[in-house]
Order: structure tokens, then sequence, then C-alpha cells
């Protein structure tokens, strides 16, 4: 297991330095170097075997090649190790100079030569430097037009002068003070500069630019080229953009309630889509306005400026508070309506159509919006409810109740009543039946008469028994028992 990871970790180290050696400048020019190096030493041995008077014309050129490649080193030095080519520079120094000196101290045509062959070389350095400068000027910033060299170029040659201003590198980090790099310091206020300054995006960044008296707009994505005094002053992320968010709102019924809010947005793009190989599309005034539509926000007094990615949080906050503000609690509980939607899917119709058409005249886009469950922000109002709901459904419970009891006494009253009804009725014919006979009527016979028939309705009509007091009763069997003896 240790040698496995041995063999990983110089297999590590080989790709991070060996192995990207040749997709580096500097290595690759090392590279080169040194096979031009090894052709100019075979062609050394070659030639001045049958012709020796070039071995001046060979020491020029191993000369620049061994220059080159001191350059090279130097270059790796001062990106990785600072101190160790501040050491290696002042000491290739001093070996320049002592050199040239003793050629300077020599007799005859040898000083003169020397001075010559250290002038050409740095007539040929800067010959070379310039035109390479401005070649290489074209490779090293993704530019979208290649006239744009020159700019590249002007500030190249500022940083060799140390009067260029800064240089930016947009990087996708979480806050917004991380997101900007600077990657070449310099003065944005120096005179001296004849160059523009950098900022550098990807395809989904943008910025704002401003020199502290005019704001210059919105640019990017790609590469920005800045002026004098010009700085970012907010970054655009042109993706699409989530805020989830708490709301605290009182209901109608003076109950407060809290929800979590959430809105997709992002700048407005004029419905341009997203193509492949192209920066995210997006509307340079539509920008303009977002930014310029930047606010203060005041909490607990203390103020605090609000990005442009703040607005939807804001209007989204005011909106939803206001919408319920129109609902009383149980709306938001209550149960479906028969045909309509939840409470929840209503509101949030109205939060997508109401923060939309306040943020659509700020260059702003919303996709969409939704809210969570709606919740009490005091739990033991769900207790209070549910007793208030219980009092509620008892005081319906004793309205049933006493209706049914009503209904019933209504009954026993018209049972009573056609009870008596038909007493009579029974008792009438009866007499009729006698007076037509002309039969002498004694009160024994009526009595008895009177009891028979209240007998017989009671076995007609099972409900009269039920109805009847029970005293009744038990008078009529006390009167019959009485005219039997």
């Amino acid at each position: 297991m240790e040698a496995q990871g041995l063999q990983e970790r110089f297999a590590k180290y080989r790709r991070e330095t060996f192995g990207g050696i040749r997709q580096r400048p500097i290595g690759c020019y090392t590279i080169l170097l040194l096979f031009v190096l090894l052709f100019f030493i075979l062609l050394y041995f070659v030639l001045t075997a049958f012709v020796p008077r070039l071995d001046m014309l060979f020491t020029i050129l191993f000369g620049w090649v061994l220059a080159g490649l001191s350059v090279c080193l130097l270059l790796y030095l001062w990106l990785k190790f600072k101190w160790v080519a501040v050491v290696v520079t002042l000491a290739l120094a001093i070996l320049w100079g002592v050199g040239l000196g003793r050629y300077l101290q020599g007799d005859g045509l040898l000083p003169l030569a020397g001075v010559v062959i250290f002038l050409l070389s740095l007539v040929a350095g800067g010959a070379v430097l310039l035109p390479g400068l401005y070649i290489v000027s074209g490779f090293l910033l993704p530019l979208a037009d290649r006239r744009q060299r020159g700019k590249v170029f002007s500030f190249l040659q500022d940083y060799l002068s140390r009067t260029n201003f800064p240089a930016y590198v947009v990087v996708d980090a979480l806050d917004e003070e991380d997101k900007v790099e600077e990657r070449v310091s310099g003065n944005p206020f120096g005179f001296l500069a004849k160059g523009p300054g950098i900022v550098l995006t990807d395809c989904d960044h943008a910025v704002a630019i401003s020199d502290g008296l005019k704001f210059k707009g919105v640019k990017g994505p790609g590469v920005i080229f800045t002026g004098y005094g010009d700085q970012i002053i907010r970054i655009i992320d042109l993706r699409p953009q989530l805020r989830a968010f708490p709301v605290e709102a009182l209901t109608r019924d003076g109950i407060k309630i809290r929800v979590q809010a959430f809105t997709p947005f992002k700048i407005d793009a004029r419905g341009r889509q997203p193509r492949l190989g192209e920066p995210l599309p997006y509307n340079k005034s539509a920008a303009h306005k977002a930014v310029l539509a930047q606010k203060m926000e005041h909490k607990g007094g203390e103020k605090k400026q609000c990005s442009w990615d703040d607005l939807p949080r804001m209007i989204a906050e005011r909106a939803l508070q206001n919408i319920i503000s129109q609902y009383d609690f149980d709306d938001l509980y209550g149960p479906y309506q028969p045909g309509g939607e939840p409470p929840r899917k209503v509101i949030a119709g109205r939060l997508y159509k109401q923060v939309a058409a306040e943020l659509e005249p700020l260059g702003i886009q919303l996709i969409g919006a939704g809210i969570s469950d709606l919740e009490p922000a005091d739990p033991q109002v769900y207790v209070e409810r549910v007793r208030s709901w219980q009092a509620d459904w008892a005081r319906k419970i004793m309205l049933r109740q006493a209706e049914g009891q009503a209904e019933w006494l209504r009954m026993v009253e018209r049972a009573r009543a056609e009870a008596q009804a038909n007493l009579i009725l029974s008792l009438g014919r009866q007499l009729e039946e006698l007076s037509i006979a002309r039969t002498e009527l004694h009160p024994e016979t009526a009595l008895n008469l009177l009891v028979s028939i209240l007998e017989g309705l009671t076995r007609q009509e099972p409900t009269l028994g039920r109805v009847l007091p029970r005293e009744t009763l038990q008078a009529l069997i006390g009167l019959r028992e009485a005219l039997t003896e």
C-alpha cells in the first residue's frame, strides 16, 4: 500500500510538472530553445571543422540561446520562487557587468568587438521583444476581435514600465466581494499609462463599470477594456438565479403567519435563447436598469445597499404580505371549494403576477414564484383554533338537538289532538246509535261506554298509549274494575 501511494504521488507530480510542461508557455519555449541549442552544437562541430572563422557567429548564436534559456529560468523563478529569482537576477546582472568590464579593459579590437557583441545582443533582444509581445498579445486573451490586439500590446508595454492600469478576473464565488480577483496590480488613476486596463469574465458574467463620476454601463462577457479611474461596481450573474426567503405576515383577523417563499429570476434577455459556443444572452439596457434600481435597505437602524439580485426578494416579500392580509386564518386552512383551487396555489399565482409586473420595468425577468405551507408563527394558535372549532361544533350540535326536541314535541301534540278527535267522534257515534235505538242511558252505561271506547282506541292506535299520561291509563283500569264489581 505504501509503495502504491508513493507511485501515485510520483505520477501526480510528473503530471503537474513534466507532463504539463508542453502546455505552458515557459515550458514550451524552454523545450524549443533546448532543441535549437542541440542543433547549433551539432552544426558548430560540422561547420567549424571546414570554416574556422565561423567561431564568432556561433558564439553570438550560443549567447542568444543561452540568454533565452536564462530568461525562461528567470520567468519560472519569478512565478514560483520570488526571493530566489531576485538573487539569481542580481547574480546574472553582476556577471554581465563584470564581463562587459573585462572586454572594455582589453587592448586592440577585442574590447570593441565585445562592446559590439553586447550592443548587438541588446538591440536584437529589443527587436525581438517588441514584435514578439505584439504577436503574443493576440493569443494571451480570448479576444472577440483581433483588432483589439493593439490594446493588449499597449497594456503589456505599460506593464513593462510599471505604469499599467490593473487587470482583474471575475471568478464564480459565492460572495460578491470574492468574485473579483486582481491578477495584475496597477494604479487605476495613473497618468502615465498609455494602454487600457483589463477585466476578464467567463461566459455567464458581466460587470458594471463606473469611474466614480459617470456610470459607463454594463459590459461583457469576455475581455473588457477599462480606462482612467474605471472600477467595477457590481458583478452581474447572467445565469438564472433562485432566492428563497422567509416571510412573516398578518392575516385579516390579526394572526401572524410564517411562510417560505422562492423566486427564480434572471436579467431580461428579450426572448433570446442561449446558443452553444456563445455567451449567455442578455439585454444591456435591462442590465443597466437593474443596476440603477439598486436600493438602500433599512433594518434595525442600519443601512445596507441591496444588489440588483435582492430586488425580487424585497418586492416579493412586500407583495406576499399584502396578499395574505386579505385572507382570514380559517380561509387559509379551510376545505377546498368545489371546482376551486387550494388557497396556497391561488396565493402563489397572485404573487407571480404582481412581482413579475413590478420587476419588468427594472429589467429583471421573473421565471416563477411559489410558497411553502402556510403556518402560524405561534404553534399555540393551533390549540386555540381547535378549541374555537370545538365550541362552534358543540353549538351546532345543541341547535340540532333542540330542533329535534321541538319536532318531537310537535309530533306528540299532533298525536294527542288526533286521539282527542277520534275519542270525540267514537263517543258521538255510540251515542247516536243509542239514540236511534231509544235505549235508556244510565250513568254506569255511559261510563262503561267511554272506557270501552278509550281501550279500543289504544288498541287501534299504538302511539296513543305512548302519548297518554300514565295516570290516565291507570284511571281507566281502575274504572273498569269498579264497573265489573
